[in-house]
Formats: C-alpha cells, sequence, structure tokens
C-alpha cells in the first residue's frame, strides 16, 4: 500500500505591493485533518511585482504563434515584439526575486519547518491559497522547497471552497472525456483530437465549434469524468473567455448552471489547454470543481500539444494529478530554447477541500474496475434491499391493498374481449317479466319474482337440450305438484339456491325447495372485498343449519354437467386441496396475490375469480314464454335462471360495466370451473411470498442499476419510464396467462430506489462521506 499523500497549505492575506503578507501553514496527510502548524509572514515587495509585469510583458511579445485569438499589441522600449534574450533576462530577474522575497526572515520558521517535515521520496501537494491574483501569478514552481523534493508540485486554490456533491459511482468502465474543440484559426487542435484518442480506457466524445446551445445541452444531459478544453482563448479583467466558433464566445459565468448540472453529474477534472486561463480557473473555482488545468499565459501549439502529451502519458499510467503534471511541466524545459518559459506555463488549480485525483481513484476511474463495479453494485444492491423491504413492510400492513386491487381491475379491463362462453344461457326475470307473469294468470307468492308455472314452462322449452338447469332465485316454499312432478322427470339436473347461515337470513326466506337433496342444492354467497367487488369465489365451506350444503351453487352445477359427462367430479386431496376433473384448484389465503385480508375472510376453499370480458347470452323470460325468436339453446347447456332488477342482487366487478346481477357473476364462475375442468385453464394463480419478494426486488434493483449507469435526471426520467411500462405489459402479459403478479409494488420499488441513492449521496455529501 502506497504511502499517503503529504499535503501543505499555504494561506495568503494581503497586498504585497503595500503591505505584508500574512501566511498561515497548515498540513497532513491527505484526507485527514489538516492541523495549523505555524503562522508568520512575507514582506511587502513592490519590486517583485514590478518584475513580474515586465516578465510577463516580455513574455506576450516573443511573437510567438499561441491560442489567444488576437494579442495585444503592446509598445515596449519602443518595439513591439521582444527578444527571447530579453524575456529569458527578465524571467532570471523575476525568480532570483521570488526567492529572495521568500528568504524573509518572517518567513524563515515556516521554511524551515517544511523541510523537517517531509522525507524526499514523499509525495507532497502544495496549494497556494489566497484571492490576491498578483501573488496567484508568481511563480511557486520556483520555490525552492518544490524543487528540492522532486515529488512535490505546487498548485492556486481560493481560501473558502465547498465540497462538491458526491455522485453515484458508475458501472461504466472508462472514462467519460468532453473534449470540446473551439474555434481554432490559425492553430493546430487536431494533435489534441488524436492524442485524446489514443487515451487508453476512456470514452473521449468530440464538440467541434459548438454553438451555445448545444454545449449547454450535453453538459445538462450526459455525466463527464473530465472536460477538456481546446481552441481561442483569454482573460480580461480577471474574467476568462473560451472561443467556440469563429461567431460565439462565451464567459464561464455563462455557461455556470450548465457546469453546476455537470460537476454535479460527475465531473471532477477541467482542462484548458488553451491561452491565458487564469481568468477560466478564478470563474470555475467559484462552482466548486474539484481540480482544473489552465495555462497562465499565451501558449504556443507546441507546447500545448507537448504538454498535453506528457500529462496525457503520465496520468493514465497512474500518477496523481499533482505528480502527472510537474512530469509533464518540467519536459517542457527540452523545448525552451524555442519557447523561452515553456515549463512556466502550466498551472493547477483546485479545491482544497478534495482529495487530489488520479486515474484509478474512484472519482475518476476505478483503481480496480472490478471492485468499484462490485462496490456500486453492492450499494445498488443494498439500497434496492431497503426499499424491498420498506415496500413489503408496508404490503404486510395492508398499506398497498386498495392500490394492488385497483391496478389489478385495471389490467383485467385491457385484456382482450373473450368471446361469451356458448355453453351457457341466462334467464332474466325483471319488471316487464314480472308483469307479463301478472298478466297472463301466472300466480306468484307475494313478494316473489318468478311463479312456479313459469318455472314449469321454462322447463318444457329447455329440458330437453339443457344438460343443467340452476335456479338463483330462492324458492322456500314447496313446489306445486305439476312442478315437482317435472322437477323428477326432466333429463336436465336442477340445482337451487340456498343461503348459508348469517344474522340477515331466516329459514322462512333462504332456504332451499323442500324436495330437493343435498346434490340439487348450493350456496349462494358471494365474498366481495373491502371495496365492496366481486374478485373471489368461494366455491366450498362448513354446511349451515338452513342451507345444508357444503358445495357452492356455481360448483354444484359444474359437478352435475362432468357426472352427466361421465367425467370425474371434484374431490379433495389428502393435502386438503380440491381437484376438478384433473385441475387441481389453488386455494386463496387471507395474504395471497395483493390481499392482506383478516385471516377469517379467507374461511372456506377459496380461488380468485376468473372473469370473462363478455357475459353469457342473455334472454328475458318473456321472450322465452312466448317463443320468440332472439335466443337458441345448443345442446349440453347450462341454463341459469336469476333476477335482473336494479334494487335487487347487484354487485360490483373488475370488469367496467359497473353492477352486474348475481346470475351473472355465478355464470362467470361456473364458466371458469368448466375451464378449469376440461381445458387445464382458467383459475388464476399468483406466485408464493418469497418470489414474490424477489420479483418486486428485481425492478427494484434494475431501476437503482440504471439511475447510477447513467446519472442524468433526464436520462433517469426517461429510463424509469420504460421500466415502468415494461413492467406493466410484463404484468398484463402473464394476466393473460392467468398470472396474477404485484404491479404496485414493484412500482414503488423501482420509484423509491433512485429517490433513496439520491437522498442516500446527499446526506453522504452534507456529512462528508
Amino acid at each position: 500500500m502506497s504511502a499517503p499523500t503529504k499535503v501543505v497549505v499555504l494561506e495568503l492575506d494581503g497586498d504585497c505591493r503595500v503591505e505584508p503578507v500574512r501566511v498561515r501553514l497548515t498540513l497532513g496527510n491527505e484526507g485527514e485533518r489538516l492541523t495549523v502548524q505555524q503562522r508568520g509572514e512575507l514582506p511587502p515587495c513592490p519590486e517583485l511585482i514590478e518584475a513580474l509585469e515586465r516578465w510577463r510583458d516580455l513574455y506576450r511579445h516573443l511573437g510567438q504563434l499561441n491560442r489567444a485569438l488576437k494579442p495585444q499589441e503592446i509598445l515596449y522600449e519602443g518595439r513591439i515584439w521582444s527578444k527571447p534574450e530579453e524575456c529569458r533576462a527578465a524571467t532570471t530577474e523575476l525568480t532570483e526575486k521570488f526567492r529572495a522575497w521568500l528568504s524573509a526572515t518572517s518567513f524563515r520558521k515556516i521554511d524551515e519547518q517544511l523541510r523537517e517535515e517531509f522525507s524526499r521520496d514523499e509525495s507532497i501537494q502544495v496549494s497556494i491559497c489566497t484571492t490576491h491574483h498578483d501573488l496567484q501569478r508568481l511563480p511557486w514552481h520556483q520555490w525552492r522547497f518544490v524543487e528540492r523534493y522532486p515529488h512535490a508540485e505546487v498548485g492556486l486554490s481560493a481560501p473558502v471552497a465547498e465540497l462538491p456533491p458526491s455522485p453515484s459511482p458508475s458501472l461504466g468502465q472508462k472514462v467519460r472525456i468532453l473534449a470540446i474543440l473551439g474555434h481554432s484559426d490559425g492553430i493546430d487542435i487536431e494533435t489534441d483530437r488524436r492524442l485524446l484518442k489514443a487515451i487508453p480506457d476512456a470514452d473521449v466524445c468530440f464538440l467541434p465549434t459548438p454553438d451555445r446551445q448545444s454545449l449547454s445541452q450535453v453538459l445538462w444531459d450526459q455525466p463527464w469524468d473530465i472536460l477538456f478544453f481546446a481552441g481561442h482563448s483569454e482573460t480580461d479583467n480577471a474574467q476568462g473567455r473560451i472561443h467556440l466558433n469563429p461567431d460565439e464566445s462565451l464567459t464561464l459565468d455563462e455557461l455556470k448552471h450548465s457546469l453546476r448540472a455537470a460537476i454535479s453529474h460527475g465531473l471532477r477534472l477541467a482542462i484548458f489547454n488553451s491561452c491565458d486561463g487564469l481568468g477560466l480557473a478564478y470563474e470555475l473555482e467559484q462552482l466548486n470543481i474539484p481540480q482544473m488545468i489552465v495555462m497562465r499565459e499565451p501558449v504556443p501549439d507546441q507546447v500545448a500539444q507537448a504538454f498535453l502529451k506528457g500529462f496525457l502519458q503520465a496520468f493514465s499510467q497512474g500518477r496523481s494529478l499533482y505528480e502527472a503534471v510537474r512530469e509533464a511541466r518540467e519536459r517542457l524545459e527540452g523545448i525552451e530554447g524555442d519557447f523561452p518559459c515553456a515549463s512556466w506555463l502550466p498551472v493547477i488549480y483546485d479545491n482544497p477541500v478534495t482529495p487530489s485525483l488520479n486515474w484509478h481513484s474512484p472519482e475518476i476511474l476505478p483503481q480496480n474496475k472490478l471492485v468499484i463495479q462490485w462496490s456500486a453494485l453492492f450499494k445498488v444492491v443494498l439500497i434496492a434491499f431497503m426499499v424491498t423491504s420498506l415496500v413489503l413492510g408496508m404490503r404486510s400492513q395492508g398499506w398497498l391493498q386498495a392500490s394492488e386491487l385497483k391496478t389489478y381491475d385495471r389490467l383485467v379491463q385491457l385484456r382482450p374481449k373473450v368471446p361469451a362462453d356458448e355453453r351457457l344461457l341466462i334467464i332474466t326475470v325483471d319488471e316487464e317479466d314480472i308483469a307479463y307473469q301478472d298478466q297472463h294468470h301466472m300466480e306468484r307468492r307475494a313478494g316473489w319474482s318468478l311463479s312456479d308455472g313459469a318455472l314449469a314452462q321454462v322447463f318444457q322449452n329447455t329440458s330437453n337440450q339443457a344438460r343443467v338447469i340452476g335456479l338463483d332465485i330462492y324458492h322456500p316454499y314447496a313446489f306445486e305438484p305439476k312442478l315437482a312432478d317435472l322437477i323428477k322427470s326432466t333429463p336436465s339436473a336442477f340445482v337451487g339456491i340456498c343461503e348459508m347461515d348469517s344474522p340477515y337470513s331466516t329459514p322462512d326466506s333462504m332456504t332451499p325447495p323442500p324436495i330437493l337433496n343435498e346434490e340439487q342444492i348450493g350456496f349462494s354467497d358471494l365474498v366481495a372485498d373491502p371495496d365492496g367487488v366481486i374478485r373471489r369465489h368461494l366455491i366450498s365451506m362448513t354446511a349451515g343449519e338452513n342451507c345444508q350444503t357444503s358445495h357452492a351453487f356455481s360448483l354444484q352445477i359444474v359437478e352435475q354437467y362432468l357426472q352427466s359427462a361421465g367425467l370425474m367430479p371434484i374431490k379433495r386431496l389428502s393435502d386438503g386441496r380440491q381437484q376438478i376433473h384433473n385441475f387441481i384448484l389453488k386455494r386463496f389465503e387471507h395474504n395471497s396475490g395483493g390481499y392482506q385480508l383478516p385471516p377469517v375472510d379467507a374461511n372456506g376453499y377459496q380461488v380468485l375469480l376468473n372473469y370473462r370480458y363478455s357475459p353469457p347470452h342473455t334472454v328475458p323470460l318473456r321472450e322465452l314464454l312466448e317463443q320468440s325468436t332472439g335466443w337458441s339453446l345448443d345442446e349440453d347447456s347450462i341454463v341459469l335462471i336469476g333476477v335482473k332488477q336494479a334494487w335487487q342482487d347487484q354487485h360490483l366487478t373488475p370488469l367496467k360495466f359497473g353492477r352486474i346481477p348475481g346470475v351473472e357473476v355465478h355464470a362467470h364462475m361456473i364458466s371458469q370451473l368448466l375451464d378449469a375442468a376440461l381445458k387445464n385453464r382458467g383459475i388464476l394463480w399468483w406466485l408464493p411470498k418469497w418470489q414474490e419478494s424477489l420479483w418486486i426486488f428485481f425492478w427494484a434493483l434494475l431501476a437503482g442499476i440504471w439511475a447510477v449507469s447513467v446519472k442524468s435526471p433526464l436520462h433517469i426520467g426517461l429510463g424509469s419510464a420504460v421500466i415502468i411500462g415494461s413492467l406493466f405489459t410484463i404484468c398484463w402479459l402473464l394476466l393473460l396467462i392467468d398470472g396474477w403478479v404485484p404491479l404496485m409494488p414493484a412500482l414503488l420499488g423501482i420509484m423509491g430506489t433512485p429517490v433513496a441513492l439520491i437522498i442516500r449521496d446527499r446526506v453522504c455529501q452534507r456529512i462528508g462521506i
């Protein structure tokens, strides 16, 4: 394990032209709290600033082709261009005055402590922290302390800085570089392009001569690790300006919102391989970007390209940012014969509260791709697990039941229209049918809708074709003799109804006709959910005192139907499950599917009710009695007789038709039991609880992986929308094959995991993790 980088922060406050500069030294290991070690001061030195300005003036008038758009042509001693030897002499003068200034007695204790504190093989990061531009422009790399230690490099920073946002680790394999190739009239930036293309483990996006809108959009919409600019730039009155194209230039302040978004998405390093970049650094540091590399003065093409090549080579091979800049800067010494002061130009400007970057740090590229991938994935897995646990906890308390049932209803309504079951015919009795009976002197008992005479005529018209006739109308009194004889002699099986014992039932109203045996009666009880919707099918329960049968009306009819066809009816298996013909009915539990009901609500043997979209063919009683056209009956059919009155026996269903008569609900129940017995389908199934938990976790994890992969809020939103659409489609497709899987809990996982990741990152950022 390599030794930690040593950090030296030299805080300078004062205008050295007219007053002493107060100095405070803090130092320590990178990533740890720095401590104040020494205080001192540097004397006023106006001649040093004069030497600095003289050097800058001579350097800027060397006549070299550089990346400044319009070099200022300021006359100096009567000449437009200065000579290289004059610039070198000014360089020597400035260096000597600078070193003499740092040799002041009032600064000596700081200098001596630094020399005692470190060894020559230690990596040292020196940060000059000040707001005074004159102090920032001084050649700090010429400080003898920096020259003495080969692994030390100096950078600039502002005294006040904030920790930048901490983006989620990316699962990507490469460093993402946005390379802006701006206005390049008179300079060669194609070499910059070739050097960037050659970087290993990098995904470089080139943006040649962009306009302001396209640059802003790219910064907003996509995450970047490194921002690179090559082209014309300049600093005017401490404000930097870059030229995007021949017609458009802007200051970084005009791009601050886009840059702030890019930093929040992961931008960690900006490289301006262009002229006069300190003004750019002054503006960018206000956005708390971790690190920048700029050129302090106008830079010739060859110098910019040589520095970029050397820096990228050292940085991508694992050197820290500071070490890579120092190596690339010192390599420029070889071309200073043609380009004086080339090694003076590159300068680091950093955020003092962030660690120095290296190519293998998590902020740029994982040191071990697999390790950081697994680290990021582990974080996503952990967050997805927590979100899933929260959703499952809410679900277990019943807080999601209403929404789950509503989404289930919506999926049911979106299924293709299944044709009506041709095996069933419903004969309805409404107010007009009651009036019809009265007009034809068919005597009805007071309060009852169907006369025995009308029922006898129904038997005569249908019994030769119907295999089973079911009466879904209570008939607690004895049949008239003619009707009783007809029921006994008809080839069709007959099933009547009764109601199980309840506080609202009375023996004289809900009991079956006396002549019917146990196989000819079924209970008509329906189970409604808390919202009043019938979604469950109660097929058997313990017999009651008044209703002495354990089979539901629908089950009794299906049993009679199967027996008449020579098929095995329902039987109870040794484990308590029930089998109809060759199909095992999956029993509903109180917490099956999206339900979280009290256990008592799951008493009896229940299954989920799978509605067909279209009800069976329905004919009014009066049409059947008149033998009018409009109805037909196939052989081996089931005939159901029930009331159809707005005030009686009406029920809500998942279908979107409002309330439907009870006899129609029973028809749907009979239809699904027949499909199960004869076609081995039709009964809804659901996943065990552990599989439902994995299902919810899968969608939460998928949304989390997408969120940390793209980072952009827009892309997170679009991706989440696609994932939600996929979830809805898969749930709908599974319902087509009678499967009900959780939609609403998975939807909460999809939305909750990215939100939890964002909250987690904001909290970690706030507490400095």
